[in-house]
């Protein structure tokens, strides 16, 4: 029997998900020494992060 999954309901718990693996956590921990290595402007990883936690629970 297939059962019918609510696209909110999904979204939600690939959010979910992804916070739980740490995704936060990893680009707070890299920010600095990535800015520092390269001379990038904080602005920049910020924008880059941003679309990333945007597109990242999408299949």
């Amino acid at each position: 029997m297939k059962q019918n999954l609510n696209r909110w309901v999904m979204l939600t718990a690939h959010v979910l998900i992804n916070f739980v693996l740490g995704g936060v956590y990893a680009f707070s921990f890299f920010k600095t020494p990535l800015i520092a290595q390269y001379h990038w402007d904080p602005a920049v990883l910020s924008l880059a992060f941003s679309i990333n936690m945007g597109i990242i629970p999408y299949p």
